[in-house]
């Protein structure tokens, strides 16, 4: 969508529990927890938790508030989804002029070869790809 990409080490996974993962944001690799709470029958409490950046202090916060922004998005994107069957496109809408041409046409084909019905509405394709 936006022309950039990252590597993802998957460190631990507790089914119901914990996602642990380490990813090289920018050139510096930082840990990202998330953790989930059961908090009833049809409820659960996301903690997501993100450490380890370096580099001088301005950069540090820049790097850490930045996550924070890009998490909170994808949450509530997630929670409309889940909740109520809406895609409100906040990543889509963060930053508009910084798509790369053509990456809805590269995400229906990626959602074909990952074996999901070519009938499936395209937001459902555009939600596999965010």
């Amino acid at each position: 969508m936006y022309g950039v990409g990252t590597n993802v080490d998957v460190k631990a996974i507790e089914p119901n529990k914990r996602i642990l993962v380490e990813w090289d944001g920018p050139d510096r690799p930082t840990q990202v927890e998330w953790s989930f709470e059961s908090k009833g029958k049809d409820r659960t409490f996301v903690l997501v938790e993100n450490w380890g950046f370096s580099g001088a202090p301005d950069d540090v916060a820049s790097e850490a508030i930045g996550a924070t922004e890009g998490f909170t998005f994808v949450l509530a994107a997630l929670k409309a989804f889940l909740e109520h069957d809406m895609d409100l496109d906040l990543v889509l809408d963060h930053s508009p002029n910084a798509l790369v041409e053509g990456w809805r046409e590269r995400s229906k084909r990626a959602s074909a070869t990952a074996g999901h019905s070519p009938t499936e509405p395209t937001s459902q394709s555009h939600r596999a790809a965010h």
